[in-house]
C-alpha cells in the first residue's frame, strides 16, 4: 500500500494580489480569452509576472478556478496527480476519489499502463463536472524534465471536456506533439515573454499612479531601455526610489546583464533595512516553506510573525499566501539572498540547512528534508536517510528521484550503507538495467554478513532472482528463489507477506518454463493468494502457455478496456503479450497494431527489453501477411537482437531467432532457417525453458517440410511433441496443429495433411 502524499494547502491558492499590481488592459483581454481554448499555455522568463498576472486575472473576474503552484518536489508523477486533483477538490470535495484509491492500490513505480489508467480516471472524473472551469499549473518548468508528467498530461489534455480548460504557466514551453496542431487549428492560446514585458506608457503608469513618482519622460525612456520591460526589475527600480535611492546611480551603473542588474537591486533593497531584520531575511530565503512557526523555531527567536507582515507591508518581494500563516519571496530575490549569505557566512548557511532538514526529518517530509542535506553537501546524512527511507520513496513512484539521488553518492559512502546497493539495483532493476542492476545487488551481499543481516541479503537475492525472471531465465532464477525462501522462511514464517511474494515468483518462474501444471497444483494448494495471479498478467499466460488463448485474450482485452493492471514489466506487458496471441488466433492486423503499440510504449519509458520484445512481435506480424513483408519482417528481428545484445540479455533473443528460422525457411533458405533455429534452442534450453523450446522445434521442423526435408522435419516435430509433453501443457496437440496452419496456411499448407497423425485444418483451429 503506497503511503499518501502530505498536501500543503498553500499550493492550491493563487497568490494574493499586491496594491501596487498594474492592471494592463491587453495582457488581460489575452487572459480573458482563456475560456475559448482548451489550453493556454504561458511561458517566459522568471520576473515577467505570470503568476502575479493569472492570479489578478482570476481575482477581476471571479472565475470557476482550480490553482496548482508547483515545486521542486512534485517532479514524480504521484505527487503531480495527487496534487492536481485536490486543486480540483478545493472546488469540488468528492473529486477524484476513484483515481485516488487506484494511487494507493499500486506498489511501485508507474509504467505506461498504469499512466492510461490515471488519464483515464483524470479524465473519467473532469466528465462528471457540467461547471466551465479552469485548472492553472503554474511553475510547470518545475516538472517539465519529468516524462511521465508530460506523458500524462498530454494525455488529459487532448482528452478534455469542453467545459474545461486548462492553463500552464511555465518558464519554458513545454514540448507536447499536438501543440503545433492545436495552435494552428485554434484549439491553443500561446502568451509568450514578449507579452508580458510592460510597454513604455505602462511603465509611465506604474512610476505615476502606483508609486506615485512623477518622473521626467526621458528618466522613463532610460528605466524602461534599461529593463526592457522586465516588470520586477521595474518594481524594484520603482521601491528604491520611493525610498529616496538615486536615479542616476541605478541609470549608469554597470549592469553587463540584467542578472546583474537584478542583483544589484536586490542588494539596495536589502541595504534598507535593520541588521536584524538583513539577518532574518537572508535565512528566510533558505527555506522552502516560510511561516512563522518554522522561523521562529529554526532561527530561535521571537516575533517572526511581526518581521513577515512589515516585509510584506513593504512590498519587499515577499508576499504571503491567501487565506495562511504562510509567505514566499520571489524565487529570483530568494536565490540572491542564499548566494549572499553563502558567500558572507558559510556556517550560518549550513546551521540553517541543518536544522531545517532535521525539522523536516522529525515530520517524516523525506524530500524536504534531502533538499537542505543537499544544498550543503551532507552525503553522509543523505546516504543515512536513504539507507532507510528508499522504499518509501520507491513505493511513492518516486524512481526518477531516488535513482538521481542515489547516483550522486560517491561508491566509498554507499560501501559504509550497504543497503542502498539493494536500492540500486532495485530502481535499475525497474529501468532494465540488468547487468547493473545484479552487479548492485551482489555489491550489497559481499559487504555484509548474511546470517546478522538476514533479511537485507534476502531482498538482494530476490532482486537477483527477480532479474532472471524478469528475463525469462526460469533455469537460474529458481536457484536463487530457493535460497531466498530458505532466508526469508526461516526468520519470519511461510505466512509472511514477504514470504507469499516469492511464492507467486515461483508460480510465475514455473510458468516461464513451461510447468504450467506445477504452477496451477501450486495455486489449488493455496500457497498463493489468488487475486495476485492478474499481477503481471499471469494468469493471462498461464492460459497462453496452455493453449487456451481465447480465454487469455478476453482476459488482456478486458484490463485494457477497464485498466486494471498492476505494474507490468518487459514480456509480461499486456500489449506485447496480446499481439502474440492475436498472431497465433491470426489476427494479423491486431497482432500488428498490438506490437507497434509495444515498441512505442517501451521507447516512452526508455525500456530497452519492452521495445526489443515489440519489435520481435512486429517481425511475427509482417511474416504473417505475405512475402512483401520479407524485408520488413527480417529487419524487426534483427532490430530486436541488437536491443537484446545492448542490454545483455540473451535469453530474449531466442524468439527473434525463432521468427528467423521461420521467415528463411518460407523464404526457401533451409540452411539459414536451420542456424537460426538452432540458435534460438541454444538459448532455451540452457535456461530450461521446454515450452519455447517447442516453438523452436516445431518451427525447424515447419521449415524442413517447406523445403522438401521430410525425415529432418519429421524429426523435429517429434522432439516439439515431447517437449510439450515434458511441459506439460494441457493442449499441446493443438499448438502445433494451431502454428503450423496459422504461419503456412497462405498457398503452403498443402505440402501435407497431417503432422504426426494429427490432422490439419480450419476446424481444429477454431476451436481454440
Amino acid at each position: 500500500m503506497r503511503v499518501p502524499v502530505p498536501i500543503i494547502d498553500t499550493k492550491l491558492t493563487p497568490p494574493m494580489i499586491k496594491k501596487n499590481w498594474i492592471r494592463r488592459p491587453a495582457l488581460m483581454k489575452q487572459l480573458h480569452a482563456i475560456t475559448e481554448y482548451p489550453l493556454t499555455v504561458l511561458h517566459s522568463g522568471a520576473g515577467y509576472g505570470k503568476s502575479s498576472s493569472l492570479s489578478l486575472f482570476t481575482h477581476d473576474f471571479h472565475l470557476n478556478v482550480c490553482w496548482y503552484t508547483i515545486t521542486d518536489h512534485d517532479d514524480d508523477i504521484v505527487p503531480f496527480i495527487t496534487y492536481a486533483v485536490f486543486a480540483i477538490r478545493k472546488r469540488y470535495q468528492s473529486f477524484g476519489n476513484e483515481l485516488l484509491a487506484y494511487i494507493q492500490s499500486i506498489d511501485g513505480y508507474l509504467r505506461d499502463p498504469e499512466l492510461q489508467i490515471l488519464s483515464a480516471l483524470f479524465i473519467k472524473e473532469l466528465g462528471k463536472i457540467q461547471d466551465p472551469m479552469i485548472i492553472i499549473f503554474d511553475d510547470y518548468h518545475l516538472v517539465d524534465h519529468s516524462f511521465p508528467i508530460n506523458q500524462w498530461m498530454g494525455t488529459v489534455i487532448e482528452h478534455l471536456p469542453k467545459n474545461v480548460h486548462i492553463v500552464i504557466s511555465s518558464r519554458i514551453k513545454p514540448k507536447w506533439g499536438f501543440m503545433t496542431k492545436w495552435k494552428v487549428t485554434g484549439k491553443m492560446l500561446e502568451i509568450h515573454e514578449k507579452q508580458f514585458q510592460v510597454s513604455q506608457e505602462e511603465t509611465e503608469i506604474l512610476f505615476w499612479e502606483f508609486y506615485n513618482l512623477p518622473l521626467k519622460e526621458e528618466e522613463i525612456s532610460a528605466i524602461y531601455t534599461l529593463t526592457e520591460g522586465w516588470m520586477i526589475a521595474l518594481s524594484m527600480i520603482a521601491e528604491q526610489l520611493k525610498k529616496g535611492a538615486d536615479i542616476s546611480s541605478i541609470l549608469h551603473g554597470h549592469h553587463a546583464s540584467m542578472n546583474d542588474l537584478f542583483d544589484y537591486l536586490a542588494e539596495e533593497v536589502l541595504s534598507k533595512q535593520s541588521i536584524i531584520i538583513q539577518d532574518f531575511i537572508k535565512k528566510a530565503a533558505l527555506l522552502e516553506e516560510i511561516t512563522p512557526e518554522l522561523c521562529d523555531k529554526i532561527f530561535a527567536i521571537q516575533g517572526s510573525q511581526a518581521i513577515l507582515e512589515q516585509l510584506t507591508e513593504q512590498n519587499a518581494f515577499i508576499y504571503q499566501l491567501n487565506e495562511t500563516d504562510q509567505y514566499r519571496f520571489h524565487s529570483l530575490f530568494k536565490a540572491a539572498m542564499e548566494r549572499k549569505l553563502k558567500r558572507e557566512n558559510v556556517a550560518l548557511f549550513k546551521e540553517i540547512h541543518m536544522k531545517s532538514a532535521q525539522y523536516y526529518k522529525e515530520k517524516q517530509l523525506w524530500e524536504q528534508g534531502i533538499f537542505h542535506y543537499e544544498k550543503i553537501d551532507d552525503v553522509h546524512a543523505i546516504a543515512s536517510l536513504l539507507e532507510k527511507r528508499a522504499p518509501d520513496l520507491l513505493n511513492n513512484g518516486k524512481l526518477e528521484y531516488l535513482a538521481e539521488r542515489l547516483k550522486r553518492i560517491p561508491k566509498d559512502i554507499k560501501n559504509r550503507y550497504p543497503a542502498l546497493w539493494f536500492h540500486e539495483g532495485e530502481v535499475q532493476r525497474y529501468l532494465s538495467f540488468y547487468e547493473k542492476a545484479k552487479k548492485s545487488y551482489q555489491h550489497a551481499l559481499e559487504l555484509i554478513d548474511i546470517e546478522k543481516d538476514w533479511e537485507l541479503a534476502g531482498n538482494s537475492i530476490e532482486g537477483i532472482a527477480t532479474i532472471y525472471i524478469d528475463t525469462i531465465q526460469p533455469g537460474i532464477a529458481e536457484r536463487y528463489l530457493s535460497e531466498a525462501i530458505q532466508i526469508k522462511e526461516k526468520h519470519l514464517g511461510k505466512q509472511h507477506p514477504a514470504v507469499q511474494k516469492l511464492y507467486g515468483h515461483i508460480i510465475e518462474n514455473l510458468v516461464n518454463s513451461g510447468q504450467v501444471k506445477r504452477a496451477e497444483k501450486f495455486i489449488r494448494n493455496g500457497t498463493f493468494p489468488l487475486d495476485d495471479l492478474q499481477k503481471n498478467n499471469l494468469d493471462a499466460r498461464i492460459y497462453l502457455r496452455t493453449g487456451r488463448l481465447k480465454k487469455a485474450q478476453k482476459i488482456l482485452y478486458e484490463r485494457l478496456i477497464e485498466k486494471q493492471l498492476h505494474l507490468p514489466q518487459t514480456h509480461r506487458e499486456t500489449e506485447v503479450l496480446l499481439s502474440y496471441i492475436e498472431a497465433c488466433l491470426g489476427n494479423i492486423d491486431a497482432a500488428k497494431t498490438l506490437s507497434e503499440r509495444g515498441i512505442e510504449q517501451g521507447k516512452k519509458l526508455k525500456n530497452t527489453f519492452v521495445e526489443a520484445v515489440g519489435w520481435m512481435r512486429l517481425g511475427h506480424a509482417n511474416q504473417l501477411l505475405d512475402r512483401t513483408y520479407f524485408q520488413s519482417a527480417e529487419q524487426c528481428y534483427f532490430t530486436s537482437l541488437e536491443l537484446m545484445e545492448k542490454i545483455h540479455v540473451p535469453r530474449g533473443k531466442a524468439e527473434p531467432y525463432m521468427g528467423l528460422c521461420l521467415l528463411y525457411g518460407k523464404n526457401n533458405e533451409f540452411e539459414r532457417s536451420q542456424e537460426m533455429g538452432k540458435l534460438a534452442l541454444y538459448e532455451t534450453e540452457k535456461v530450461n525453458d521446454f515450452w519455447l523450446s517447442s516453438f523452436i522445434y516445431l518451427s525447424l521442423g515447419i521449415s524442413a517440410f517447406m523445403n522438401q526435408h521430410m525425415s529432418e522435419g519429421k524429426t523435429y516435430l517429434h522432439q516439439a511433441e515431447q517437449y510439450f509433453q515434458q511441459s506439460r501443457s494441457i493442449r499441446f496437440y493443438a499448438y502445433p496443429t494451431l502454428v503450423f496452419f496459422l504461419l503456412f496456411s497462405r498457398g503452403k499448407l498443402g505440402i501435407l495433411s497431417t503432422i504426426n497423425g494429427i490432422p490439419i485444418s480450419r476446424n481444429s483451429t477454431r476451436q481454440l
